[in-house]
């Protein structure tokens, strides 16, 4: 079922018979319990020139915006944190021969720029997405002008929606979609210094899928893919995962009804979750969320808004200072800005409300949005009247409050500390060779004797040849063809006891297995770097792996 492209867009009639029923609407909506976010100072008016679509990227490393907007000529202008311009209105593509609108910013934090990607006119019956490097440190282009997809596929691009970009900071590449004139998605990678790479991707088949948003997950160094659609059944919203060597996740479509159209999606860098939005207009505009994992499950969803919820028209951010989202949309009330804010996974905190005050004639349209990852705040770009490029900067309220805490179980009473063993847990090592011993809380081959752990004072006497503590005891190795005690530690093989008795327990002297790729000196014995403990494998490689001590094997981090 194919929609009706919804073009006739500021038509006042109907925006007001939709502000009409969103009054009765908000006036049942219960008020979330949270602070309200507010606005930060009054809008600013960047650029006095021709804008029908906006957007605005942010540089945390310097603290700055780029905002760049277009109808024609693509434009952009550098702003510092709280919107005073550092950089004076600069061209992007000024070309009379073409036209060109729907610009898209996208920092890259490899590189300190960004990319700055449009709709151009290239031939009078084909558009197509180009792209550009953009540096506010040089106040203005730092790269060719290139074109990034194919004018002979699918149609050329629609150009009534912008072709968002991406940057994955793990691949260092960068993923550019667009929607074709033929209601196909497509994309295609560019390299860090904004060359294209390969060739353009069908995301989704032409037909069928319209208002594609994009964002990169660093926790899974995966894109997610939102957009909308329709097919047989009606119109639906859709998700999917772009992994950095073009192949697809599953797609998920949702919310089947009478109209989906414009999204947007944003990553929660807490825990790695989607929060993607969407305009559904069953039952009036309104604007919708859904939160998916990083595996792509949906983990939940619901309204955002009736306040807003506009065919050509949403944006959204999620800004890691506060940990909330930030929606805005071109408001049904007063034709001007709105926004509401979200949590981290897209449920509605605050009530929505205007963030921008205009003349209202006829208003301020096309708004797009982005965090200030130095503060918890936003920067928000939109059309001021058609003819003027404005941003307007908005700080969080905080996070919804939190449940009442439980009442405190009741203290259970506290269980004694066992005293911990000094070795010898789990099964015999040795039961393969005959059978182990538990020697001084290590495990030993064959059937030598117990011995007693030593007293702490005073200290027994050195065995014969040995130093201190070590080699006390029978030989361990016996199982083995036999052991003899060298510098107060028992090692097996054949050869006579040496070394001389040590004050500290063993391991005096020179490394007795240099010749054999070294020692090293284990609870007071010398033993060989490679030694397996009686000639054994590791029996605690599947619990994080064991070590050998006195000739047997002991867990890792156990005495």
């Amino acid at each position: 079922m194919k929609r009706t492209d919804t073009t006739a867009r500021h038509s006042l009639t109907p925006r007001f018979l939709v502000g009409a029923l969103t009054l009765i609407l908000l006036g049942a909506l219960p008020r979330p319990a949270s602070a309200q976010f507010s606005q930060i100072g009054a809008a600013v008016n960047l650029a006095a020139i021709g804008v029908l679509g906006t957007d605005v990227g942010y540089d945390p490393a310097t603290d700055r915006y780029l905002f760049v907007g277009g109808y024609g000529p693509i434009f952009g202008i550098c702003t510092n944190g709280i919107g005073q311009p550092i950089t004076v209105l600069f061209d992007i593509m000024n070309n009379p021969a073409v036209f060109g609108h729907r610009p898209r910013a996208k920092y890259n934090p490899d590189t300190g720029v960004f990319l700055v990607t449009w709709h151009q006119s290239d031939l009078p019956t084909a558009n197509a997405i180009h792209g550009r490097l953009v540096s506010c440190a040089a106040g203005g282009p730092v790269s060719a002008d290139v074109t990034i997809s194919n004018i002979f596929e699918d149609g050329t691009a629609y150009f009534q929606v912008g072709p968002p970009a991406a940057y994955s900071s793990s691949s260092h590449v960068y993923l550019v979609v667009w929607q074709s004139a033929s209601n196909a998605i497509r994309g295609r990678f560019v390299s860090a210094f904004g060359v294209p790479l390969g060739t353009t991707m069908l995301l989704a088949n032409p037909g069928g899928a319209r208002d594609p948003g994009l964002v990169w997950n660093p926790a899974t160094n995966e894109f997610g893919l939102s957009y909308t659609g329709w097919d047989g059944a009606g119109a639906f919203a859709a998700f999917r995962k772009v992994r950095v060597d073009g192949t697809l996740s599953p797609l998920q479509k949702f919310w089947y009804g009478s109209g989906t159209f414009n999204t947007d999606i944003t990553v929660n860098t807490a825990n790695g979750n989607y929060v993607m939005g969407y305009v559904a207009n069953n039952a009036g505009a309104a604007s919708q969320f859904a939160t998916f994992d990083v595996a792509g499950n949906m983990v939940t969803s619901g309204l955002i808004t009736r306040r807003f919820g506009n065919t050509d028209n949403f944006s959204l951010a999620f800004n890691p200072v506060s940990g909330t989202v930030l929606a805005v949309g071109s408001d049904n009330l007063t034709y001007e800005v709105a926004a509401i804010e979200l949590s981290g996974n897209g449920v509605p905190i605050s009530s929505a409300g205007g963030v921008t005050q205009g003349t209202n004639n006829p208003g301020s349209f096309y708004p797009r949005v982005t965090p200030r990852t130095a503060a918890p705040q936003w920067g928000i770009s939109f059309s001021r009247e058609y003819n003027k490029l404005a941003g307007q900067f908005v700080s969080s309220g905080g996070a919804a409050l939190p449940p009442p805490p439980p009442p405190p179980a009741p203290t259970p009473a506290p269980t004694p500390t066992p005293t911990p063993t000094t070795g010898c847990p789990g099964p015999d090592p040795f039961a393969s060779i005959g059978g182990g011993t538990c020697v001084n809380g290590g495990w030993r081959p064959g059937g030598s004797t117990p011995a007693p752990a030593p007293a702490p004072a005073p200290a027994p006497p050195p065995s014969s040849g040995g130093g201190g503590t070590g080699c006390s005891g029978s030989d361990p190795f016996v199982a083995l063809g036999g052991g003899h005690c060298v510098n107060g530690g028992w090692v097996p093989g054949p050869g006579p006891s040496t070394g001389a008795p040590a004050p500290t327990g063993g391991c005096s002297g020179a490394d007795p297995f240099a010749a054999i790729g070294g020692g090293v000196c284990v609870n007071g014995g010398w033993q060989p770097a490679n030694m397996t403990c009686g000639g054994t494998p590791d029996p605690f490689v599947s619990i994080g792996g064991g070590v050998c001590i006195n000739g047997g094997w002991r867990p890792k981090g156990r005495p």
